[in-house]
């Protein structure tokens, strides 16, 4: 039996990460008896499995929180590869923590009143402060005087999610970028898998990212709609969290790096073959640790519900091992 190590990270239930599964578990699913023979038309080996995604954008980035204040500024590099057919002018990305900046973004307009999401007590929104192509030799372009918040103007409303940044030079197929961002958030009161209720804070949907190019080089953008904002590339993030010293983080990946100073805690997270990431930092959470079919895993809940804790390590035993016999 041979098994790979690797880690997950759950939240009643949400998983932030993990990098890997079992190779073989020794569980295989039973044929199917019913099964119609005159569908199995070809008996052609399917083709290899891939090992890994196809990497194309990688985002090197740090964030500090402020609990009081509920803000996070985060800083970075992000490293994009045309990965289309065609030669691109433009960049599109997604700032999605504007949805919760007013009522008139896609998003509120779509949910109030409809699936039953409200406003938040508190308005969140996500500024960019620097956005830098940096050139082959050292020269650098600012693409910030470039970047238009209003490209979704004609669908109504005030919707800032979407953003186009035209770009100084052609980026030819297969050519990589480097950009260098900054960025300053202020998180919503708890609102559709982010924000904040107190000293809680889930910290999702909250650097600028950049939007899927497909590979006949038009781009998926698209204004924030529920259940739309997982659309992505994949690549690795390799993401340094700065919080509060008594605060417990739990985020995308595996620990890699771990310090305290000057009554601050700070974690670097780096995992790869993934296409968000989104982290959470609390001075209450409650940890549990397992290692599961070859996974590291790690459950973080409120104090007094031990019980949902233990109901989801036993539901993660069974998942595991089941899943990654069938999936991979």
């Amino acid at each position: 039996m041979q098994r790979s190590t690797g880690t997950a990270l759950v939240l009643f239930g949400l998983c932030l990460g993990t990098d890997a599964a079992s190779a073989d578990l020794g569980v295989r699913p039973e044929p199917n008896a019913h099964a119609d023979p005159t569908l199995r038309t070809s008996t052609a080996a399917p083709p290899p499995e891939r090992t890994h995604a196809e990497d194309v954008v990688d985002y090197t980035l740090t964030a500090r929180l402020d609990p009081d204040a509920h803000t996070v500024h985060g800083e970075g590099r992000i490293l994009w590869r045309n990965a289309s057919r065609l030669p691109v002018r433009e960049l599109w990305l997604h700032l999605y923590l504007n949805a919760f900046k007013n009522d008139q973004s896609v998003f509120l307009r779509e949910r109030v009143g409809g699936r039953g999401s409200v406003r938040p007590a508190d308005w969140g929104a996500i500024d960019v402060r620097r956005l830098v192509l940096e050139n082959p030799g050292g020269a650098e372009f600012d693409l910030l005087p470039a970047m238009q918040t209003d490209a979704n103007a004609d669908k109504g409303g005030a919707d800032e999610t979407d953003a186009r940044v035209a770009l100084p030079r052609t980026v030819a197929p297969g050519e990589r970028i480097e950009l260098a961002i900054a960025f300053d958030d202020k998180l919503p009161s708890i609102i559709e898998r982010t924000g904040f209720v107190g000293s809680f804070h889930m910290v999702g949907q909250w650097f600028p990212k950049i939007a899927r190019l497909e590979p006949d080089g038009t781009w998926a953008h698209f204004p924030m709609h529920h259940l739309a904002e997982f659309y992505a590339d994949f690549g690795t993030y390799d993401v340094t969290l700065d919080v509060p010293e008594a605060f417990t983080i739990g985020a995308t990946g595996p620990v890699v790096e771990t310090r305290t100073a000057g009554g601050r805690r700070i974690e670097r997270h780096v995992q790869s073959d993934v296409h968000d990431f989104a982290w959470t930092a609390w001075d209450r959470w409650q940890t549990l640790r397992e290692t599961i079919a070859g996974v590291r895993v790690t459950v973080l809940f409120p104090p007094g519900h031990e019980h949902v804790a233990a109901r989801d390590l036993a539901a993660i035993r069974f998942a595991l091992p089941y899943e990654a016999s069938r999936y991979g």
